[in-house]
C-alpha cells in the first residue's frame, strides 16, 4: 500500500500529486524572480530531467530558462534540448561554479543524503554562495513514516534496532540486508531533518510544510 502511494511513475499516486503541487509553487517563485530578466539559470543539485517533465516547454521558453542538473555522475538529458545541461559534481563543494552564478539553486530530497551534519552545512553554504535565491525541499523528521524505507517510526528508533530490523526483513524498496555492514550503510544513507535544523542551515529563509492528512510531511526552505 505505501509503495503504491510513493510511486513517481504513477501520476495518480500521492507522491506524484504532492510533487506536482511542489512544482507549481516552484514555478510561481521562478516567474516572480524571472519576470524582469532576459534569461534565468537554475542549478538543480541532485536533479533529474524526469523531475522537470511537469514544467511545460512553453514556460521554459517564455523566461529563457536554463537548468543545470548536478549529480555525482552526469545524468542523461534529451538530445537537442538546450534547456538542460548535465554536469557531475559534489553538492558539498560546488567548486566549478562562481559566486551568484545562478538565479536560483534548487534541491529536492538531497540534503538528507549527504552524510554528516558538517556535510549538510557545506551543502547549504555552497548553495547560498552560488545562488541568488534558494529553493530546497527535504522530508520532515517528525512525519511518522520514514520515506526511504516506507516503514512507520523507523527513523525514530536507535540505529542498532533499525539495523536488526533491516537484517530481518525488506524495508520498502530496500531488500533484507545480508550483513551488519550492509544494514548500517543502508540506515546511514539518509538523515532526516527537523525545522530547527533547517533554520540553522538556511538562516533568513522562509519555511513551508507540505502536509499529508494535515501532518507535516516535508519542509521547503525558500530564500530570495
Amino acid at each position: 500500500m505505501l509503495m503504491r502511494l510513493i510511486d513517481y511513475n504513477n501520476p495518480d499516486s500521492l507522491s506524484s500529486r504532492i510533487r506536482l503541487k511542489r512544482i507549481k509553487t516552484l514555478m510561481t517563485l521562478v516567474e516572480d524572480l524571472a519576470i524582469k530578466r532576459q534569461s534565468f539559470r537554475i542549478l538543480d543539485v541532485g536533479g533529474t530531467h524526469l523531475y522537470w517533465k511537469q514544467v511545460s516547454s512553453d514556460f521554459l521558453e517564455k523566461f529563457n530558462i536554463e537548468i543545470v542538473l548536478l549529480n555525482l555522475t552526469a545524468q542523461p538529458v534529451p538530445s537537442g534540448n538546450s534547456r538542460f545541461v548535465s554536469r557531475s559534481g559534489d553538492a558539498c563543494n560546488l567548486v566549478d561554479f562562481s559566486d551568484n552564478e545562478f538565479d536560483l539553486v534548487h534541491s529536492n530530497s538531497v540534503i538528507e543524503h549527504v552524510g554528516t551534519w558538517q556535510n549538510m552545512q557545506r551543502m547549504s553554504k555552497e548553495m547560498a554562495r552560488v545562488g541568488r535565491a534558494i529553493y530546497i525541499q527535504t522530508p520532515y523528521f517528525w512525519f511518522p513514516i520514514e520515506p526511504h524505507f516506507l516503514t512507520p517510526f523507523l527513523h525514530w528508533l536507535p540505529i542498532s534496532i533499525r539495523c536488526k530490523l533491516a537484517m530481518l526483513m525488506a524495508l520498502g524498496n530496500w531488500p533484507k540486508a545480508k550483513s551488519v555492514d550492509e544494514a548500517v550503510r543502508a540506515q546511514q544513507s539518509s538523515t532526516l531533518l527537523d525545522l530547527n535544523m533547517m533554520r540553522e542551515l538556511f538562516p533568513g529563509a522562509t519555511f513551508k510544510f507540505e502536509r499529508f492528512i494535515g501532518i507535516p510531511k516535508s519542509i521547503i526552505a525558500i530564500k530570495v
